[in-house]
């Protein structure tokens, strides 16, 4: 159980490192239509996500569990614990262990990349001396009001829905 515990707190305080760093600072060209679109906001809320997608992993776990024990018996032991319990702990460690990592590796990411997301030029708003659209842009004042979203422009990881998914459900 101590190298759990220790485990998770390395895990955590990796992730808390991370959000406090800056994303790398991209530039754009003025003609690029990857970057033109509107603000919309989330489809899926973070915090729907981050709870349904365990939640329905715990709940598979449990019930398989439940079953093997009822098909081979809850009266077996495994090095003095029920073995259902054990596996049950086994599983959803692991599951969480997981969750923890490839969310840092996502973050980590982000913060390297520092992708503009596609909505970038309606939320900066960018104000640029007057540029050819071949001219790539690093320098710029953003005239964007919404704090939040501006802090969230350079966050963009390119199908880390879909990693999440291969890497739980494959």
């Amino acid at each position: 159980m101590l190298p759990e515990i220790f485990t998770f707190a390395f895990v955590a305080s990796v992730s808390i490192g991370i959000s406090y760093l800056e994303p790398f600072h991209r530039g754009f060209f003025l003609n690029d239509t990857s970057l033109s679109y509107p603000y919309r906001p989330s489809t899926v809320p973070t915090l729907v996500l981050g709870s349904v997608a365990p939640s329905v992993a715990v709940v598979t776990i449990l019930i398989l569990e439940l079953l093997r024990g009822k098909l081979y018996g809850f009266s077996r032991r495994f090095r003095g614990t029920f073995a259902v319990g054990f596996c049950v702990y086994k599983y959803v460690y692991t599951l969480a262990l997981g969750f923890s990592i490839t969310g840092v590796l996502v973050n980590v990411g982000k913060v390297a990349t520092g992708r503009l997301r596609p909505h970038f030029f309606a939320v900066c708003q960018p104000k640029t001396a007057i540029a050819p659209p071949e001219v790539y842009i690093t320098e710029y004042i953003c005239g964007g009001t919404n704090k939040k979203h501006m802090e969230d422009m350079r966050y963009a990881f390119q199908m880390w829905f879909a990693l999440e998914f291969r890497i739980y459900f494959c």
